[in-house]
């Protein structure tokens, strides 16, 4: 069975251009340059059943361009038809036509001794310059070489472009400096967290804290503007087991610029 429009199919809708049994008698001398590996006997049977297994999925080339929109391209191969193995195509994205040939691809694996039976979301290009999100259902017969297969090319520029434009109004800038913000439901929560990153970075728990230790924590506390906040003074005496006292003595004993921060921070 040549390759077709299946019995009781309708014509194809106009734009989707299938392989005629005429124009497929046209192309039989140019086969047998393609069917390397085979012998005469071999490569007949091969072509024979590469029409009859291709034939039947002729029918789903329009709809499924239908299904994945205009931005779309649905190819069948006839793979016994090499070179020229196109036989049904529905969408303009390639410009190519009926007796277009494989892919470099397409051929890569049919020269290949394992091809999977499908591939899925591989990257193509237009030959326009335009990307392809692409992927090929392989066919297959009783031969280990697929006979054919169906592939549907999506142009994904619009789409490249839109994750472009996210990414640069989600992505944090990269300026070197590390920020990051908190939020929390209120004044308890902030002041429990800034206590905790300060104590967190000396390293060592309260009450293993030498002076210099404590000095630190307080330096940290007053570069986060633990200090802007209520009552922040009897909070930091009470994280660090000292007096409201003491808490000043460091406090001064920094805006002096007594001490130096800890690791040269």
């Amino acid at each position: 069975m040549s390759v077709g429009s299946p019995s009781g199919v309708g014509a194809a809708p106009e734009g989707d251009r299938i392989l005629s049994d005429s124009t497929a008698a046209s192309e039989a001398d140019k086969l047998d340059v393609a069917l390397t590996g085979f012998s005469t006997e071999e490569a007949q049977r091969y072509r024979e059943e590469a029409d009859e297994i291709v034939s039947r999925y002729v029918a789903l080339v329009a709809p499924l361009a239908q299904v994945f929109g205009p931005d779309a391209e649905v190819v069948l191969h006839n793979f016994g038809r090499l070179p020229a193995s196109i036989v049904a195509i529905s969408g303009d994205l390639s410009g190519r036509d009926i007796g277009g040939p494989a892919t470099d691809l397409a051929l890569q694996n049919l020269a290949s001794d394992t091809i999977a039976p499908y591939e899925i979301g591989y990257e193509s290009v237009l030959p326009n310059g335009r990307r392809c999100r692409s992927s090929s259902i392989h066919l297959f017969g009783s031969f280990r070489r697929p006979v054919g297969s169906l592939c549907i090319n999506q142009d994904v520029n619009a789409l490249v472009a839109a994750r472009d434009l996210l990414d640069q109004l989600i992505n944090l800038p990269d300026s070197g400096r590390k920020v990051t913000e908190t939020f929390r439901r209120n004044v308890g929560e902030v002041t429990d967290d800034v206590l905790a990153a300060a104590i967190r970075s000396v390293g060592t728990s309260v009450d293993m804290m030498s002076k210099a230790q404590k000095v630190e924590v307080m330096r940290v506390l007053k570069v986060r503007g633990f200090f802007l906040l209520r009552d922040a003074v009897d909070l930091a005496g009470q994280a660090l087991g000292v007096s409201r006292f003491t808490v000043y003595k460091y406090l001064n004993e920094i805006e002096a610029g007594e001490v130096e921060p800890l690791n040269g921070q």
